[in-house]
């Protein structure tokens, strides 16, 4: 493996966009770069290519005027397998 593909620093990566990530709330549903920097302690720059490859992997979209980005579909739909695999979630469905 090279330096920059070590299982090391891959697990380093995951977790900061993993941080990222999670920084979208229902109180905080859009955010720019700048704003989830400074949330996380990332630099802007480190952000910045987070926010990139969770764009290309359909997790965030980004808003062509303010240039802020939100969770996207794909997201849902992946929080959403929780739901359909959760043995709780499965159990209360029929009383609700």
């Amino acid at each position: 493996m090279t330096e920059d593909t070590s299982p090391l620093t891959t697990m380093k990566s995951l977790r900061s966009a993993l941080r990222v990530l999670v920084e979208f709330t229902a109180s905080r549903p859009t955010l720019t770069v700048t704003e989830l920097a400074a949330n996380t302690a990332l630099s802007r720059s480190h952000v910045s290519k987070i926010v990139s490859a969770l764009a290309d992997a359909r997790l965030v979209v980004q808003d062509p005027v303010t240039q802020s980005y939100s969770v996207a579909a794909r997201a849902f739909a992946l929080g959403a397998q929780f739901f359909n695999n959760d043995r709780l979630s499965n159990a209360a469905v029929p009383v609700m």
